[in-house]
C-alpha cells in the first residue's frame, strides 16, 4: 500500500476538529484552574471565619480593636470567640448530624448570641453566690 500525502477532506475535516476541540479543552483548563484557585481561597476564608465565629466586619473591626488593644498594652479577645467546638455549635447547631442541613440545626432566635463574657459573668456569680 502506498502512502498517499494528499489526505480526503473528510479526514482533514476530523483532525482539524480534533485540533479545535484540544484547543478548546487547552483554553477552558486555562480559564479554570484560576477560578479553581480564588474558589479554594474563598473556601479558606469562610472556613477560618466559621472557626473563629466571625463575620468579614467584625475581622475587620477586631483588626483595629487588636491594634487599639497592643498600644494599651492588652489583649484583645473577640466577645463571640467560643472556642473550636463551641463555634461549631453556635454557628451550625448542636447536633452534628444536622450541620449539612443549616435550616434545620439552627438553634436560638437570631437575635441574641451568647457571648464568652457570658461565660465568666455566669462563673463569677456563680462564685458570689448569686
Amino acid at each position: 500500500m502506498h502512502y498517499n500525502s494528499r489526505m480526503s477532506s473528510a479526514s482533514c475535516l476530523v483532525v482539524n476538529t480534533i485540533h479545535a476541540l484540544m484547543m478548546l479543552q487547552a483554553i477552558c483548563t486555562a480559564m479554570t484552574f484560576p477560578l479553581c484557585i480564588a474558589l479554594l481561597m474563598l473556601l479558606g476564608w469562610n472556613a477560618y471565619l466559621l472557626l473563629t465565629n466571625r463575620t468579614t466586619i467584625e475581622y475587620y473591626e477586631g483588626v483595629t480593636a487588636e491594634v487599639k488593644a497592643m498600644r494599651r498594652g492588652e489583649r484583645y479577645q473577640h466577645p463571640y470567640d467560643l472556642g473550636l467546638c463551641g463555634n461549631l455549635h453556635s454557628i451550625l447547631g448542636p447536633n452534628p448530624e444536622r450541620w449539612l442541613f443549616p435550616g434545620l440545626a439552627a438553634s436560638g432566635d437570631g437575635l441574641a448570641y451568647v457571648t464568652a463574657w457570658d461565660h465568666v459573668k455566669d462563673d463569677v456569680d456563680t462564685l458570689l453566690g448569686l
